[in-house]
């Protein structure tokens, strides 16, 4: 999924910045863990597995799993994901998502008979746009598309970002992701940035998703281009075809019929080769030899001459 690759690259660029402002949990330093290997082929993963230590020196494991759109079955995910970091590290872990768009069925926890999972919900759609850019982190700019007001602000924060002090590298990413992510929101946002930026945005590992998106759009716009021209061409084939067919019909009908009024009986040879004929001219040309021919054998003869031309 084109967002959940982008979100990968954020986080791991700005995991702290989304930990501390985001998802309100202090953090003086962190670590991204490695995936906990499962022993089951169809095992899935969390975006994001990462060791934080707060200013006491406090550790937590927090998995942190990122939804472009609610799917039910993240709490499912996210207590196995936290099962399967507890066994392995023997830590408190806390499970967050991420949501980026709103939805009606969204939940912030799982109930069964037997199982009561809460989690942390952070949906980034109801953070204020305004807020976090007079704050100026440069790493939440990204996500200013997903929150209110949050177009308001889309040229501010390309100009806060390509003016920084950071790397190109980090500039590229930041921008791209921004203009991934704006593409929940509206398609014209995401080709604004494009537009302005693809020359940094190129030094990015995330633009292969934007060229994804493009190519994919493209090819869904040729092929509804595509089907539209073949359906009208078709049409119009079809209706040439139809009525060439119905009159290649009509004259080879026309032609056995002269031939049995006049040549009685008709050797049973001769329909299968009229019926292979496919010119008009030749079945027209045919018909008037039927009609004048002084005997059946004339007939053959002229049948056999305009089917040698």
């Amino acid at each position: 999924m084109y967002y959940d690759k982008s979100s990968k690259i954020l986080i791991e660029k700005c995991r702290e910045a989304i930990l501390r402002r985001l998802v309100g949990i202090p953090v003086a330093e962190s670590d991204l863990l490695e995936e906990v290997p499962t022993e089951t082929v169809s095992s899935r993963h969390t975006d994001a597995a990462i060791r934080v230590t707060d200013e006491n020196g406090k550790q937590e494991i927090i998995i942190l799993e990122v939804q472009s759109r609610w799917d039910n079955d993240v709490p499912l995910r996210l207590l196995e994901y936290r099962c399967r970091y507890m066994l392995k590290y023997h830590q408190e872990t806390t499970a967050c998502v991420l949501l980026f768009r709103p939805s009606a069925s969204v939940s912030d926890q799982y109930e069964d008979k037997d199982v009561l999972f809460r989690f942390r919900l952070i949906p980034v759609y109801e953070f204020d746009a305004r807020e976090i850019f007079q704050e100026g982190t440069l790493c939440l700019m990204p996500l200013l598309p997903l929150m209110r007001h949050g177009e308001e602000f889309l040229d501010q924060a390309d100009k806060s970002i390509g003016q920084s002090s950071l790397s190109r590298k980090d500039k590229a990413d930041l921008l791209t992701i921004m203009a991934i992510l704006a593409g929940l929101v509206s398609k014209d946002m995401t080709k604004a940035i494009i537009s302005k930026r693809r020359d940094i945005m190129l030094e990015s590992a995330a633009y292969e998703v934007i060229r994804e998106i493009e190519y994919n759009e493209g090819r869904l716009a040729g092929i509804l281009e595509g089907k539209l021209e073949g359906k009208l061409e078709g049409r119009l084939e079809g209706k040439l075809e139809g009525k060439l067919e119905g009159e290649l019909l009509n004259s080879r009908r026309m032609l056995i019929e002269t031939l049995k009024l006049r040549f009685s009986p008709v050797p049973s040879s001769i329909i299968p080769t009229v019926e292979k004929i496919t010119d008009l001219d030749t079945l027209d040309s045919l018909f008037k030899t039927a009609v004048t021919a002084g005997s059946l054998d004339e007939f053959l003869r002229e049948m056999g001459r305009e089917m040698k031309n």
